[in-house]
């Protein structure tokens, strides 16, 4: 039996006087079998002195000249390697023997030892690697790999002052200006990337083999280092009209989803400063970078981030801080803070290895734009994101700026895809505001403006879409918002939508709320919107598919992803709410399976609004005797609803239906299904244009307190026989003109005289003339020529003729009359 006993087969010294000799304490077989280390670093200068019996030597001794002080390691290095060969049938000497187990020892003790200095992982789980030290970090594990981690507690800071620092760096290595091209070739190309010559003319190092390609004009258009790096490796390479530099190859960012980047990304973003403007480009190559936190400074004007679409990645993995009641204000750094004009991201994914879900409860923001405005300036930041993927965090874009265009492109997974936000001003006090420090008074009343949105797919939307609800919603002008898919998710749009908006040819086709919920508008158009939930009993099906919501009597709060007016992190501070539409158009919209009301009015007033071609299909399922296709909530309001159609085999309600009696609806060519019953009509009087109603008067006898409509026994009519009066067809040919008839049965009281019957009217009207109602009508009884005039009297028309004898005669008519 081989017992292998423990040792490290390591020697350490530390002689503070030269010294030339170090014995290896410990067995060796060859001089090759030592290494040395000195202060930590290996030393090849140095001779081995040992005596070898029977292949082995216990007096190695290490000799320096000249002598070294310090700390001295000398360690047993061997190779593993083959050292004795037995032969079958052979006697096995005993010293051989010895001398083969003594090798194996010393192998495995060295094997021991390097094995105690390395990083253990479980079994069966892959090796892993230290990263290198990282100040301010801690190792933490991501995504199954051992990286650094940023200090929980410190991370704002060392964000902020990291980004200080690599733009003091910049700065101090002045960067703009090399007098000429020998002080260019003079900078230190292991610190300084970039340079300028007096004429702006800019150069990059290069890190590559220049050599084949170092003949053609080297004078205007390589340098290479004079010291440092040769031209086999690097040269200065004059920067050409559109050159983009690369993250990876510029600024040395791995992109490889384990290293933290956003050092090398915040200092390429500072390198932008020194490059002309209208030329700062920055170039994200296909990876993954990971960078938590990158700020766009108010300085650094026209920064463009330009990535192959959705292989670039930027990655941030910080999941925020969630707020709380005892600081209402949200602490949480978005992704990207924008300061600056002009900043554009174009084919870039700005995603978060987050939980969704966490952000959304933390306020983790993905893209930022405020403008630092200093004093009495505003915030304008031009902003165009185009053909990017944001997704998982609790606002993609949250614009605080005043215009920003929004072109193709994805956002997932986000509490609200974009969120418009102006306020009054930034500054302590102001609970909107989450970044910016001051008490910068704006002046500005203009709002946001000149935004943009089209051409976009969103999926899956805790709260929204697009949302403008803040304290200044009401100061959104001209927004554009089309061509969008909302293919999952909740509202296309939730607020008010300012003056000027347009908002068509967008689908939402699983919504479990609104597609469109909405609490003010001057001026705006609505159209070719494809609303609908996923069908009856379906788990994306809204109880409402369309809800104009009502003004707030204060600013109550801000909306929660489930659309209820609280928010105990914004109390009192937003809703941006005024209830009033006016002088607005929705049309050529088709809205299908909603529980309740497909388009439902609670909003305060509706003034001038039109809605036009709008097809149903399927709504108020859930109880269709108590919902309708257009429910209108709102008073004093003048609402027209034309060319509507309801495809449904549900009877509803009414197709259209008023909840008070001061609004004037008109409702003209509505449409619906073949044997489909639901009433055209509900609720408080409407303008039905074109269709047939019908009414039934009821017969009196004298005046007084009676029901209503009613017939009066007018002058000279007989009570025996009671006169009837049928079951009378009327319908609106405008909007103030009313047509009717019918057919009515009575009897005089006196031979060839006048007879007189008072008829009350469908539509209530005054009338001061006898022609401002005009009509006729002629006897039905067979055998009899009696004729008669139709006439206005009163609140009422007058049906009049002579009746030849007390017979009982039965008459048709059909009247016209105006609404006074």
């Amino acid at each position: 039996m081989s017992i292998t006993s423990p040792d490290d087969r390591l020697s350490s010294y530390s002689p503070v006087v030269a010294t030339t000799e170090f014995a290896a304490q410990f067995p060796v077989f060859d001089n090759s079998d030592i290494a040395v280390y000195h202060n930590g670093s290996p030393r090849d200068d140095f001779t081995v002195s040992a005596t070898y019996v029977d292949g082995v030597s216990i007096d190695a001794i290490v000799v320096f000249s000249p002598g070294i002080v310090g700390r001295i390691d000398v360690v047993g290095a061997r190779a593993s390697r083959r050292a004795n060969q037995f032969t079958n049938g052979a006697p096995l000497l005993i010293r051989d023997q010895n001398i083969a187990f003594n090798t194996v020892q010393s192998e495995v003790q060295e094997v021991s030892r390097e094995t105690r200095r390395a990083l253990k992982a479980k079994f069966g789980d892959p090796a892993q690697d230290l990263p290198s030290p990282q100040e301010s970090s801690y190792l933490g594990w991501r995504d199954g790999v051992l990286v650094n981690r940023p200090d929980t507690e410190t991370s704002i800071a060392a964000a902020e002052a990291a980004a200080l620092a690599a733009q003091a760096a910049a700065v101090s290595i002045n960067l703009k200006r090399v007098p000429d091209k020998a002080g260019l070739a003079a900078l230190n190309p292991d610190v300084t990337k970039l340079a300028f010559e007096p004429d702006d003319t800019g150069w990059d190092l290069k890190e590559q083999d220049f050599s084949a390609a170092a003949g053609f004009d080297v004078n205007q258009h390589m340098v290479y280092p004079a010291t440092g790096k040769l031209i086999t490796q690097a040269a200065w390479y004059r920067r050409q009209k559109g050159d983009r530099p690369s993250l990876r190859d510029a600024f040395k960012a791995k992109g490889d989803n384990v290293a933290d980047d956003m050092a090398a990304l915040q200092d390429a973003i500072y390198w932008m400063e020194f490059y002309p403007l209208r030329s700062r480009v920055l170039t994200v190559d296909p990876g993954l970078f990971r960078a938590d936190y990158l700020e766009i400074p108010n300085e650094i004007t026209g920064i463009q981030l330009v990535g192959n679409h959705w292989n670039s990645n930027i990655v941030c993995g910080d999941p925020g801080t969630a707020p709380t009641l005892a600081e209402p204000v949200p602490v949480s750094i978005p992704a990207i803070l924008n300061k600056s004009q002009e900043f554009k991201m174009d084919g870039v994914a700005l995603i978060s290895s987050v939980a969704n879900s966490t952000n959304w409860t933390n306020r983790k923001n993905g893209l930022v734009n405020m403008k630092d405005p200093g004093l009495s300036t505003t915030a304008d930041i031009d902003c165009i994101i185009n053909e990017c993927r944001i997704a998982g965090f609790y606002r993609g874009i949250y614009n605080k700026g005043r215009s920003i265009v929004v072109r193709g492109g994805h956002f997932a997974s986000c509490d609200y895809a974009i969120e418009l936000d102006w306020p009054d001003y930034f500054g302590v006090g102001d609970p909107l505001n989450e970044y910016l420090p001051g008490t910068n008074q704006l002046t500005d009343d203009l709002g946001n403006r000149g935004v943009i949105i089209e051409d976009v797919r969103i999926h899956s939307p805790n709260g929204g879409a697009v949302l403008n609800a803040r304290k200044n919603a009401h100061k959104l002008r001209n927004l554009r918002m089309s061509n969008i898919t909302l293919d999952i998710g909740r509202r296309l749009f939730y607020g008010h939508l300012g003056r000027g908006s347009k908002i068509h040819d967008c689908v939402s086709d699983m919504s479990p709320l609104e597609v469109l919920a909405l609490t003010g508008g001057e001026d705006f158009i609505i159209s070719d919107i494809i609303g609908k939930g996923s069908g009856k009993a379906g788990v994306y099906t809204p109880q409402n598919l369309v809800h104009f919501l009502p003004g707030a009597a204060a600013e109550s709060g801000y909306p929660d992803a489930d659309g209820r007016v609280s928010d105990p992190y914004n109390s009192g501070t937003g809703l941006g709410t005024t209830g009033r539409f006016r002088n607005g158009l929705i049309t050529d919209c088709e809205f299908a399976y909603s529980e309740q009301h497909a388009i439902r009015d609670t909003s305060s007033q509706m003034d001038d609004v039109t809605f036009a071609n709008i097809k149903f299909r399927d709504v108020g399922f859930s109880a269709p005797a108590s919902y309708r296709c257009f429910s209108f909530g709102s008073q004093n309001s003048d609402i027209r609803v034309i060319n509507s159609e309801f495809m449904g085999t549900d009877t509803l309600n009414g197709v259209v239906g008023n909840n008070f009696g001061n609004n004037r609806i008109k409702v003209s060519g509505p449409e619906k299904s073949i044997g489909n019953n639901t009433p055209w009509i509900a609720g408080s009087p409407i303008i039905l244009i074109g269709k047939r109603q019908t009414y039934q008067p009821v017969i009196v006898t004298g005046a007084g307190t009676v029901p209503d409509p009613y017939v009066v026994t007018g002058t000279n009519i007989a009570t025996s026989p009671l006169p009837t009066v049928s079951v009378l067809d009327w319908a609106y040919e405008d909007d103030d003109w009313i047509v009717l008839g019918g057919r009515f049965t009575a009897a005089v009281i006196s031979a060839a005289s006048d007879g007189e019957i008072d008829l009350a009217l469908p539509v209530p009207s005054t009338f001061t003339q006898p022609y401002q109602a005009y009509g006729s009508f002629i006897c039905s009884t067979a055998g009899q020529n009696i004729a008669g005039s139709v006439t206005a009297s009163g609140s009422r028309l007058k049906l009049r003729w002579k009746a030849p004898n007390t017979s009982n005669y039965s008459f048709s008519f059909s009247a016209r009359y105006r609404k006074l």
